[in-house]
C-alpha cells in the first residue's frame, strides 16, 4: 500500500510539472489556439514519461477549462479561456496581453525620478520616509499605437545599481530580477475608472476626456515582502481586455 502511495505522488508531481510547461506553451502560442494538443502516446514519448503522468496533466488543465477533452476527438485548446488565463496569469505581464490581441508589444521608458516616499508609499512599501524611491514612467505600444500608461515604484534598497531611463525599457518583472535579482511572485491588484492626466493622455494620444481603466497593484516577493507599486492606465477601445469566469 505504501509503495502505491509513493507512485501516485510521484505521478502527481511529475504530471504538476508538464501541466505548468503545457499551460506555459499554450499562453506562448506554442500550440494553435482552438487547434488539438498532440495525442497522450506523442507527449509521453517527448517528456518520456509514463502516460499515466499525461493524464493527471491533462485533467487538471481540463480541471481549469484550459483545454477540452472528449473521448474519440482527442484534446483541443479552449481558446478564449486560455488567452484569458495567459493575459492574467500570475502577475499581470501587459505585454502578454498586447501579444495576446494579435499585436506586436514594445515598451518606451519616458520618464524616471528618484526621490523620497509620501505617506502611501511608505505604508505600501512598509520602508521608512528616509529610504529614496524610484519612480519611472513607461508606455506600452500595440503595433506602435500607445496603450497602456505605467508607473512603478520601487525601493532603491532593493535594487543593486543605479538606474537609468535606458534600463527602463523592460517588463516589470524582468527589470526586478535584472537589477535586484529578485523575483516578484504574486500580486493584488485593483481596478477602476479614470480620467487621465495631462501627461497620460499626452503620452496616449487621447483627450483628456478619453475614459480609461486604472490598475492599482501591489507586487511582493515570495517571503510576502512588497517590491513594487504599480499604477497603470489601460486604453480600453484599443485593446481587448478579458477575464475568464469559471461557475464549477
Amino acid at each position: 500500500m505504501e509503495n502505491k502511495k509513493m507512485a501516485d505522488t510521484k505521478e502527481l508531481t511529475i504530471g504538476s510539472k508538464i501541466e505548468e510547461i503545457i499551460k506555459t506553451r499554450i499562453q506562448q502560442g506554442y500550440y494553435k489556439v482552438d487547434g488539438k494538443l498532440p495525442s497522450e502516446n506523442d507527449l509521453a514519448k517527448e517528456f518520456n514519461v509514463s502516460r499515466s503522468s499525461i493524464r493527471t496533466a491533462l485533467a487538471s488543465l481540463a480541471g481549469e477549462h484550459i483545454i477540452i477533452r472528449k473521448q474519440g476527438h482527442g484534446t483541443r485548446i479552449n481558446g478564449e479561456f486560455a488567452n484569458s488565463l495567459a493575459s492574467f496569469n500570475k502577475t499581470w505581464e501587459f505585454t502578454n496581453l498586447i501579444r495576446f490581441n494579435g499585436k506586436t508589444p514594445s515598451i518606451r521608458a519616458v520618464s524616471l525620478l528618484y526621490r523620497l516616499p509620501n505617506s502611501d508609499e511608505v505604508e505600501k512599501l512598509q520602508i521608512s520616509y528616509e529610504t529614496q524611491i524610484v519612480s519611472i514612467d513607461r508606455v506600452f505600444f500595440a503595433d506602435e499605437t500607445p496603450v497602456i500608461f505605467s508607473n512603478n515604484i520601487v525601493p532603491t534598497t532593493d535594487l543593486k545599481k543605479e538606474v537609468t531611463l535606458h534600463d527602463a525599457n523592460y517588463a516589470i518583472t524582468d527589470f526586478i530580477f535584472n537589477f535586484s535579482g529578485q523575483h516578484l511572485v504574486y500580486g493584488m491588484s485593483e481596478i477602476s475608472a479614470a480620467m487621465p492626466a495631462g501627461n497620460i493622455a499626452q503620452n496616449l494620444k487621447i483627450s483628456i476626456q478619453t475614459p480609461l481603466l486604472k490598475f492599482s497593484e501591489l507586487f511582493f516577493r515570495s517571503d510576502g515582502k512588497p517590491l513594487v507599486i504599480a499604477h497603470s492606465w489601460f486604453d480600453s477601445k484599443n485593446i481587448k481586455l478579458s477575464i475568464p469566469r469559471s461557475f464549477e
